[in-house]
């Protein structure tokens, strides 16, 4: 019987640390309400343990600061400075990549449902998705690894249009 991939993923930090100590397995740390985690230094910490850094979709459209403000999130200004200020929204998947991590962003529903973007709700972003499609091809061409999707026909189909327009 072949096996296939495996990951253990947590929101936890000490127990993704944890487990990568202990397994050859893949392990993905959850980080959405932890404003150091978005900064140079913050990526470097979490990249001495995970393979896989995975997020709500929206820190790469609206950013962290806009991200984390509207979740009612605080930070220290002065933490986040010393460890290298926010990294700007389209240079996450950059900057992950860069300390050997792969990226895979959650949740992208299926294109009945709301895309619950801030961007669509508020201004000061560069770019607001308005589909399904547009939402998809912003984050291949970003270079995420994976994407945490709720319509695999759809995001399969996107994904292989997208292919082909690059052939």
């Amino acid at each position: 019987m072949q096996k296939g991939p495996s990951a253990w993923q947590s929101f936890d930090l000490d127990t993704a640390r944890y487990l990568a100590q202990y397994t050859d397995a893949p392990v993905v740390a959850l980080v959405e309400k932890l404003p150091w985690a978005f900064t140079p230094k913050g990526l470097d910490r979490i990249a001495e343990f995970a393979k896989i850094i995975s997020s709500w979709k929206d820190l790469y459209i609206a950013g962290p600061a806009a991200f984390l403000e509207s979740s009612g999130i605080s930070w220290d200004e002065k933490e986040i400075a010393d460890m290298g200020g926010f990294i700007d929204a389209k240079d996450l998947a950059r900057e992950t990549h860069a300390r050997g991590m792969e990226l895979s962003p959650y949740t992208f529903y299926d294109s009945h449902q709301d895309m619950g973007y801030l961007c669509t709700a508020t201004s000061g972003t560069t770019f607001c998705p308005r589909n399904r499609k547009e939402e998809l091809f912003y984050f291949f061409e970003l270079g995420v690894d994976y994407l945490f999707v709720e319509n695999i026909v759809e995001a399969s189909t996107l994904r292989l249009e997208y292919n082909n327009m690059l052939k």
